[in-house]
C-alpha cells in the first residue's frame, strides 16, 4: 500500500489519460487496463486501515434518500438499486446488476472486475471514476 502511495501522481496520470481515449470499446485492452488503474490510484490515495477484517456487506436495492447514516469502515458489494447512500472509507465492488442514483463514494478503494467486454453499467461506472476524483465523487449511472 506504502508503495502505491509512492507512484500516486503516475497512476492520476495515467487514469486522466485513460478517461480521455476517444473510443474505449474499440481498444483492445482498454476495460481491464482501466479498472485496474482505478482500484490502484484508489488504493494509492486511501488511508482506508488495510485490515479491515469484516466480511462484505450487502447492498442489494437499498434507496436512502439521506435517511440513511454515512456507510463507514466496511466491505461492500453493491447490487441493483442503491439509492443516496454515502460510503466512507469503505472498500467497495460492484456486482453487474448495479444502478447507482446520487451515491456518493468518499476515500473508497474500488473493484470492478476486469473483463475485455464489461456490462454498460461497468463501462459507465468506470467513466465516472476515470474522470472524477476518487477522493470525493458522486455517482449516478443508470
Amino acid at each position: 500500500m506504502a508503495d502505491l502511495k509512492n507512484h500516486r501522481d503516475e497512476l492520476n496520470s495515467v487514469r486522466g489519460k485513460l478517461a480521455t481515449v476517444p473510443n474505449p470499446n474499440s481498444t483492445p485492452g482498454y476495460w481491464p487496463a482501466a479498472f485496474q488503474i482505478i482500484s490502484l490510484a484508489s488504493k494509492a490515495i486511501s488511508t482506508i486501515n488495510k485490515n479491515i477484517d469484516k466480511p462484505e456487506s450487502i447492498f442489494d436495492d437499498v434507496r436512502s434518500n439521506g435517511a440513511m447514516s454515512p456507510i463507514h469502515d466496511q466491505r461492500v458489494v453493491l447490487k441493483n438499486l442503491v439509492q443516496g447512500v454515502t460510503f466512507i472509507n469503505s472498500i467497495v465492488r460492484f456486482d453487474p446488476s448495479v444502478r447507482l442514483v446520487n451515491d456518493t463514494f468518499i476515500n473508497c478503494v474500488f473493484i470492478l472486475p476486469a473483463q475485455e467486454a464489461p456490462p454498460k453499467i461497468f463501462q459507465e461506472i468506470g467513466k465516472t471514476l476515470l474522470a472524477s476524483d476518487l477522493a470525493h465523487v458522486t455517482i449516478s449511472a443508470s
